[in-house]
């Protein structure tokens, strides 16, 4: 085996080892709670539990379900009047969160639907990104 050629093969290997370092994207982790606990815990408690009638719970959402995709623009654009929550309708004023980066917001998205929504894969940055650029 040439010198050039066992030099190629350690560069493979050197790559194949640094792939496994990185994360997988299928680890258990529950997401990253810092952009929730600076923005949604004051009104939807630290567990989504939400606040009596005043503010909705986060667990059972439709919109951390089939709704995922309206999710970014509820939070940038904020909501002002009647939701219908699980059998519940209630009057809200939730503040618009536009001030967030695609990077927190992604971050918010992944945390809610983790945590109180279906699981499953997480929302790459690019997607949030398309999602908000639909938004009406």
């Amino acid at each position: 085996m040439s010198a050039e050629h066992l030099l190629s093969w350690w560069r493979m290997l050197l790559l194949l080892a640094a792939a496994a370092l990185l994360p997988s994207g299928c680890s258990d982790s529950r997401g990253d709670p810092t952009v929730y606990r600076k923005h949604c815990t004051s009104c939807h408690g630290s567990q989504g539990q939400g606040l009596r009638a005043l503010y909705p719970p986060l667990q059972g959402s439709a919109y951390l379900g089939e709704r995922l995709a309206e999710l970014p623009c509820l939070v940038s654009t904020g909501v002002r009047g009647t939701i219908v929550t699980g059998k519940k309708t209630k009057n809200i004023r939730m503040p618009a969160f536009s001030q967030l980066s695609l990077e927190e917001m992604s971050s918010l998205v992944n945390y809610l639907q983790l945590n109180w929504g279906t699981g499953g894969e997480t929302v790459a940055e690019r997607t949030v990104a398309q999602w908000l650029r639909s938004c009406p």
